[in-house]
């Protein structure tokens, strides 16, 4: 699917954790919202006000923000990282280092700074021992990006 920038943010804000949107105060249109909803790249929940992102709709916004195949103006990916991406994108997993670095087979590869803007992104995730993991989406676009 090709999404326009009304689409594309709306993926974005719900990106960052959930589209909460009353009548009196839209901040997307419903159409915008129904149609992201029939392509799966969204879900409405049961209150009807709340819309969450689903996988099929993070992997859309990895390649909207990129400007992978929809020709939007989109945000780039820093060569900090691209160079993460090229390492977890491919299945290695990160591991907490001293202060803020992040580590990944003993090296330093970047800061935790780097991981909340992926994160962010929907790009990589965290789990309980602090270690970094590329999702469905960040492999998604490793593998477009050729990194």
């Amino acid at each position: 699917m090709s999404v326009t920038s009304k689409q594309l943010a709306a993926l974005e804000e719900a990106g960052k954790d959930k589209i909460f949107q009353l009548p009196e105060r839209r901040r997307h249109s419903p159409g915008v919202l129904a149609a992201l909803v029939r392509a799966g790249l969204l879900e409405a929940t049961s209150v009807g006000v709340i819309w969450n992102i689903t996988a099929a709709g993070r992997a859309e916004l990895a390649r909207g923000r990129t400007g992978a195949g929809n020709g939007t103006s989109a945000t780039k990916l820093t060569q900090a990282q691209k160079r993460v991406m090229g390492w977890i994108g491919k299945g290695w997993r990160t591991a907490p280092g001293p202060g803020s670095a992040v580590m990944v087979n003993g090296k330093r590869i970047c800061n935790t700074d780097t991981m909340m803007a992926l994160y962010r992104a929907g790009l990589v995730s965290k789990d309980d021992r602090g270690c970094w993991s590329a999702t469905e989406s960040g492999k998604i676009l490793t593998a477009q990006l050729g990194l």
